[in-house]
């Protein structure tokens, strides 16, 4: 089954991808913005309820809503417990997923945008700021603030290395996660939105030169440009294939990862958004056409 939060209605589509039909919606809060699975429960955040809505995905209904703070964006699990990041109040809600209660609220001084874990440390991206911020999930407290560039909203990490995509200043920071120091600062095109690793090389979505940026994270430079169609968002791995949705041009355009060139241009519908692959199948969530 694959869940779909629907914003602007405040619910969850459930499609089974076997037929790839609608089998059940599910009414959650307001503006679900995205969601989180953990065993057979999904976490949904709303952003405009100030809350997440719990699903029990065996019988598709809501079994428990739990208070956050300001405008939860995004959430990332870590063991039995999901950290919830609340972007207008600065701080992120800790739940128990064995009791679905908020046992801990860590103040930021960022807003919280999404978390990249790696081994017992949780680095926080956000918007409107110039730094990513280190929580120890043991204590859950924040252990260091690193310095970057402007708008550090996504990171993608590469063995001990994260790859911190500074959305205005037009290039990525390279932190040794050992140490929590930036070792490099590639330029790549304009607004990196988004990057996705494929072995030892990685994809660096261009939202407004409308290019990919190939790095090759063993020397940490740019090895090759791939232009795209129309803001290129986010992108979507299968197999040695990178599928890149470009908001746009409403399409879908797939790299082949061995050359590092385009062998594909697939058509969709309006504001190609996100991408989830089941199997065989790509699903692409198309933000302005209320459809996938």
């Amino acid at each position: 089954k694959l869940y779909v939060n629907n914003q602007s209605s405040s619910d969850v589509s459930v499609i089974d991808t076997t037929t790839d039909t609608v089998v059940s919606t599910i009414s959650v809060g307001s503006s679900p913005q995205s969601s989180t699975a953990v065993g057979t429960k999904l976490y949904v955040n709303n952003l405009y309820s100030d809350d997440v809505s719990v699903i029990d995905t065996t019988t598709d209904t809501v079994i428990s809503t739990i208070s956050v703070w300001s405008y939860p964006q995004s959430s990332t699990v870590v063991g039995t417990k999901l950290y919830v990041m609340n972007n207008y109040s600065l701080d992120i809600s800790v739940i128990d997923t064995t009791t679905d209660t908020v046992i801990s609220t860590i103040p930021l001084w960022i807003q919280p945008l999404s978390a990249t874990l790696i081994g017992t440390k949780l680095y926080i991206n956000s918007n409107n700021s110039t730094d990513v911020s280190v929580i120890d999930i043991t204590t859950d407290t924040v252990i260091s603030t690193i310095p970057l560039w402007s708008n550090p909203t996504s990171s993608t990490v590469v063995k001990n290395k994260l790859y911190v995509n500074n959305v205005n200043s037009n290039n990525v920071s390279v932190i040794d996660t050992t140490t929590d120091t930036v070792i490099s600062t590639i330029s790549v095109g304009e607004s990196p939105q988004s990057s996705t690793a494929i072995g030892n090389k990685l994809y660096v979505n261009n939202r407004n030169s409308n290019d990919v940026s190939v790095i090759d994270t063993t020397t940490d430079t740019v090895i090759s440009t791939i232009s795209m169609g129309i803001t290129p968002y986010s992108s979507t791995v299968v197999g040695t294939k990178l599928y890149v949705n470009n908001q746009g041009s409403n399409d879908v355009l797939v790299i082949d990862t061995t050359t590092d060139t385009v062998i594909d241009t697939i058509s969709v519908w309006l504001y190609p958004y996100s991408s989830t692959a089941v199997g065989t199948k790509l699903y692409v969530n198309n933000y302005s056409s209320n459809d996938v």
